[in-house]
């Protein structure tokens, strides 16, 4: 609907070009381009209004009413779409920065906030400003010091995010374990943040793996074993 519209392409800088359908609604189309060039992050990005043939000079009026928005017949074969791509793609800024450059900013102030966090900076409220962000800190793309990013935010969202990477069968057993020595960090540091529903699950996944015996078992069982170790320690020390 016309609110995860705005919702998802106003989540990240890193936009290029939005699609919209003439048939959402919740709000209407016209009220959603409205906003998106109300907000920064959108507000220059080329739109386009897929429609209809009976949508269309509705569609070709509110296009007309936003610099950047186009409207269109729906695309019916991928040269059509890509040939739409292309031509948001002319509407673009001439200083619109590159994924590359987008990329390199990003890099840049993850290195920031690492930084920030590792020195205990936290009258930056940098921690509470993130909390719903950490799955936006992807080590796949910026690099191995996110891992560290990852540790340092504390956050049940940042848990919640390491305990995914570590679970994801398609990535390199380094990358997993990475992620289970940064799940590891955090838990060391801040506690166990997950709720009971996400640690069960842990559970079920370990064991459905060891059912069957799955070469990454091992790895989930590291996964536990971050979980387990303050309740260890505690047990430890009771002693």
């Amino acid at each position: 609907n016309g609110e995860q519209v705005v919702e998802v392409a106003t989540a990240s800088a890193d936009v290029e070009q939005v699609w919209i359908d003439m048939t959402i609604g919740t709000p209407d189309v016209r009220e959603v381009v409205f906003r998106l060039r109300r907000n920064p992050n959108t507000a220059l990005v080329p739109i386009v209004l897929i429609a209809r043939e009976t949508q269309l000079t509705h569609a070709e009026q509110i296009a007309r009413e936003h610099d950047r928005v186009i409207a269109r017949l729906r695309p019916h074969s991928e040269a059509a779409r890509l040939a739409i791509g292309d031509e948001l793609a002319q509407l673009l800024p001439r200083d619109w920065p590159t994924a590359d450059e987008r990329l390199a900013a990003a890099d840049a102030a993850a290195g920031l906030v690492r930084q920030f966090l590792a020195d205990g900076r936290d009258f930056y409220r940098l921690r509470s400003g993130l909390a719903r962000r950490a799955s936006d800190i992807n080590p796949l793309v910026a690099g191995d010091k996110s891992w560290q990013t990852l540790a340092l935010l504390g956050t049940p969202g940042s848990q919640e995010t390491l305990v995914s990477f570590a679970n994801r069968g398609l990535l390199t057993d380094d990358q997993r374990k990475s992620a289970t020595a940064a799940l590891a960090t955090s838990i060391d540091k801040y506690g166990v943040l997950l709720t009971t529903e996400q640690i069960a699950r842990q559970y079920d996944l370990y064991n459905q793996a060891l059912a069957v015996e799955r070469p990454d078992a091992a790895i989930l069982s590291k996964v536990l074993d971050a979980i387990e170790a303050p309740r260890r320690r505690e047990m430890k020390g009771a002693e």
